[in-house]
């Protein structure tokens, strides 16, 4: 037994064993473990490869995290600097714009009044006034605009950075806040150029902003969303193209309505591209004070009822209001000249339309910024609005808008592209 587990050595001299022999035999040699040094899990194929795999793993997640974090602050780096391009616009273009604007509403004074002196443009001073007493209520009235601004709490962020902007333009006259809600802001939090007056209402309702308000002295209208971002030269050259067309709602919005059946309402993407477009938003539009008293009218009663109950569509609705009003005039235009057996009068009328877009060149949702909006549930905002375009078809006319063509400039002043970015969700459409 014990030669069976005797560890047979290699060959070597006998004499050379350090154990003497007894009996002239060799004495037994109980076995000797020699046990190989343990490997480290480490040191593993299949180990090394896992490990070799979670140390590419974690560095491709930390180039995504980096790569992510450098889009973010490029693209924070360029909406902050798309909004400055608009806050500090060159004061030259918003001089020449105002200037345009002051040209035109001299042009319709004109019109209305015989000659009017050019000297009475510009800001309506105390020595204007001491000058031209008679007329100076009326010049400041066609040569100025009112800013309306519907605001809320949840928007307070917000709401300065819009109403100084707005409150910088050149033309304006004041800035009407309308508050819907208890405890409106103190007017110290804002820093206007232009004097700013608070309106509260205390049931929140989207008509509030078509009120005839009893202060308005200009004949003019510009109703902005407080979370828009506009540049004044925009809205000065937008003022000139309402005083050619008062009836219009001139504006920076187009949509575009199809009656159907079935109803529909196509966003801006679509609008740019069919071309075509019936409809303008009030975040940002020129009204004549004529049409906000004709939006509070009998006729439209049921209208306003559906935006209240909705919270959505007044400017669908209002938009109605300019179609009807225009194709009123269009009626008694077209018996004037029947009787004078011409039809110029209402072709240059339908020409015109009642709505009539205009191309910006910045323009800014920063409504990302407050977190708020009633646009944010895209399909049941969507299916609100085509429920008000087959309501309001119905109670005012399925033929009622005049589709107009879009007239894009790609040029500096209207922008470079041949139509806005308008991918970018969150931020609306691009002008560039």
């Amino acid at each position: 037994m014990l030669g069976r587990v005797r560890r047979i050595a290699p060959n070597r001299d006998a004499s050379s064993s350090p154990l003497p022999a007894r009996g002239g035999g060799r004495e037994p040699v109980l076995p000797t473990v020699i046990r190989a040094p343990r490997q480290s899990s480490a040191g593993h194929p299949a180990a090394k490869r896992r490990h070799s795999t979670w140390r590419r793993t974690a560095l491709a997640a930390l180039l995504v995290l980096a790569a992510g974090a450098l889009a973010a602050f490029i693209a924070a780096a360029t909406v902050s600097a798309y909004a400055f391009s608009i806050i500090w616009e060159p004061p030259g273009a918003v001089a020449a714009a105002a200037a345009d604007a002051q040209a035109a509403a001299a042009r319709y004074l004109a019109t209305q009044q015989g000659s009017v002196d050019n000297s009475m443009f510009g800001a309506v001073s105390a020595d204007d006034k001491a000058r031209f007493p008679a007329s100076n209520d009326t010049v400041a009235a066609a040569s100025r605009y009112t800013i309306v601004v519907m605001s809320y709490n949840r928007r307070l962020s917000i709401l300065p950075l819009i109403i100084n902007k707005l409150g910088s333009c050149p033309s304006v006259a004041e800035v009407l806040l309308v508050w819907n809600g208890d405890d409106p802001p103190s007017l110290d939090i804002l820093d206007s150029p232009a004097p700013v007056r608070i309106r509260t209402e205390h049931k929140n309702n989207l008509n509030n902003r078509m009120k005839l308000d009893p202060g308005y002295k200009t004949d003019a209208v510009f109703i902005a969303d407080d979370d828009v971002l506009f540049r004044c030269a925009d809205l000065e050259r937008a003022f000139a193209r309402w005083q050619d067309n008062r009836q219009a709602l001139v504006g920076f919005f187009p949509r575009l309505a199809v009656v159907g059946p079935p109803s529909d309402y196509l966003h801006e993407r679509i609008v740019f591209q069919r071309g075509q477009y019936n409809v303008m938003l009030t975040a940002g539009e020129f009204v004549s004070r004529q049409l906000l008293e004709r939006y509070w009218s009998k006729q439209y009663n049921e209208g306003r009822e559906l935006v209240a109950r909705l919270t959505n569509c007044e400017d669908i609705l209002l938009t109605y209001v300019a179609a009807g009003a225009l194709l009123e005039t269009q009626q008694q235009q077209q018996q004037q000249q029947k009787e004078l057996g011409s039809k110029g009068g209402r072709e240059q009328q339908r020409r015109r339309g009642h709505v009539s877009w205009m191309q910006p060149s910045r323009r800014l949702d920063i409504s990302f910024l407050s977190g708020v909006g009633i646009s944010k549930g895209h399909g049941v905002h969507i299916a609100m609005r085509r429920q008000c375009v087959a309501q309001f078809s119905e109670w005012y006319g399925a033929d009622l808008l005049q589709t107009q063509q879009v007239d894009w400039k790609a040029d500096g002043r209207g922008g470079w592209l041949g139509r806005p970015m308008c991918r970018l969700t969150s931020l609306g459409c691009v002008y560039l």
